[in-house]
């Protein structure tokens, strides 16, 4: 089970790096307080970032069979 959650982390990680060289690579959610957060899908998961400067900051790493009006009130109500 290590090994699995070890595996998929690593895959995630590179995927998530990939954007250092394209960080609009991802679908436009929404829009909040000045800040544009965007999506990838990774398998069954979904990945929520936004662009501060030259960081890729990730608000969450979800499963996409969450509820989406959830995550993204929990996330607007965090976002600063």
């Amino acid at each position: 089970m290590i090994y699995q959650i070890s595996f998929l982390w690593s895959k995630l990680k590179n995927y998530i790096e990939a954007l250092n060289n394209m960080p609009n690579l991802g679908k436009v959610l929404f829009s909040f307080n000045g800040i544009i957060v965007r999506q990838l899908i990774y398998n069954i998961h979904r990945i929520l970032y936004y662009v501060d400067a030259d960081r890729i900051i990730v608000v969450a790493v979800v499963s996409t069979a969450r509820d989406d009006k959830k995550i993204l009130n929990y996330i607007k109500r965090n976002l600063k």
